[in-house]
């Protein structure tokens, strides 16, 4: 900016250097925008007032702005990837898995448990977070659901057949 407004400096006109620092800012944000247009792309969109609404009580629930959660839903979408609805309780759980983790080494550490037992409660354990954050990142859809039922039992088949011939 100094380069931009050297020629001016000194020669005491305060009107021309204060045309010339806006002149200067409308050029460098002229840029910006072009810069970032040409790397980001912007999407304009509108909804009715039911779709609004449908928007904004899932939006709560998940509690991310409307802008957030519009494009991580799109993208979580695209991806085929699920949407964890509260983040902050996500991590919360995460945390508390690596802190039991973090224990149980600490415990190993300090050999109070026989090495046999402490390997076998350390697996039992990395086998139940690896479950727990599988659930949370990717739970099963109501298909998978019900193929699982019916493979475990096969007599529910009948039951979920009459159940949606009665819907």
């Amino acid at each position: 900016m100094y380069t931009y407004l050297e020629p001016l400096i000194g020669k005491g006109d305060e009107e021309a250097l204060e045309q010339a620092r806006k002149e200067y800012r409308r050029r460098y944000k002229a840029a910006w925008r072009k810069a970032k247009r040409k790397n980001q792309k912007t999407f304009e969109i509108s909804f009715d007032k039911t779709e609004w609404q449908i928007i904004k009580k899932i939006k709560l629930a998940h509690k991310r702005s409307y802008t957030n959660f519009i494009k991580c839903s799109a993208l979580a979408y695209c991806r085929q990837k699920y949407l964890v609805p509260d983040q902050l309780a996500y991590n919360a759980v995460t945390q508390e898995l690596r802190m039991v983790y973090n224990k149980l080494k600490d415990i190993e550490e300090q050999k109070s448990l026989p090495v046999l037992e402490m390997e076998i409660l350390l697996s039992k354990f990395l086998s139940v977070e690896e479950m727990v954050t599988r659930h949370l990142n990717n739970p099963h859809t109501i298909h998978e659901i019900i193929t699982e039922a019916i493979q475990a039992r096969p007599d529910y088949k009948s039951t979920f057949l009459n159940l949606l011939q009665n819907s």
